[in-house]
């Protein structure tokens, strides 16, 4: 292994518990559970069309969305096909395309985000974990510390180990004496 090698891995560790924007457009469902997606429009769209695909590359499901304005724009997937039902775990991508109300073609670009929880090397380049789904470490565009923004300086709460406290007293139960009611 190079210098440079070690150099990448040791950074590379750093971007456990961070949140990272990866350019894909790939979506899993990971025990039924569908990571996000968002795409960006280079220009006011007239008509979107997204198109979910399997991993051979036939369509699933197909949205067509309408009037969607120039910037970013998420997408989340329900993780079913055009008949309505469920697909099961595994790896899917999808494609988006846009018109202006001309007809002419948008460019548009692809990113998903989430929390990195894993990382593993495959040969030099690192493979990152985000959302159950293992991505290029390559594809990353952008890193973000949310979690530390959310919780700031919060200090964790303490353990409770006073459990004792939270025993009833039955002694002070057997001093009850019960109520005559008037009739």
């Amino acid at each position: 292994m190079t210098l440079q090698q070690d150099i990448s891995r040791a950074t590379s560790a750093n971007l456990i518990g961070k949140d990272v924007e990866i350019g894909s457009q790939s979506l899993g469902i990971t025990e039924g559970r569908i990571s996000p997606a968002a795409y960006r429009l280079t220009g006011d769209a007239n008509r979107v069309q997204v198109m979910v695909h399997d991993s051979e590359g036939g369509v699933v499901r197909k949205y067509n969305l309408e009037n969607q304005p120039q910037g970013s724009h998420e997408f989340l997937w329900d993780g079913r096909d055009n008949d309505g039902d469920l697909m099961p775990d595994g790896n899917y991508h999808y494609n988006v395309y846009a018109k202006t109300e001309n007809g002419e073609d948008i460019s548009v670009s692809y990113s998903k985000t989430g929390q990195v929880s894993m990382i593993r090397f495959d040969g030099s380049n690192p493979m990152v974990q985000v959302n159950g789904e293992w991505l290029h470490g390559k594809d990353i565009i952008g890193i973000d510390d949310l979690s530390s923004r959310r919780y700031g300086n919060a200090v964790p709460l303490p353990i409770r180990n006073d459990l004792e406290s939270r025993k009833p007293n039955f002694e002070l139960l057997d001093q009850v004496k019960p109520v005559q009611l008037d009739e």
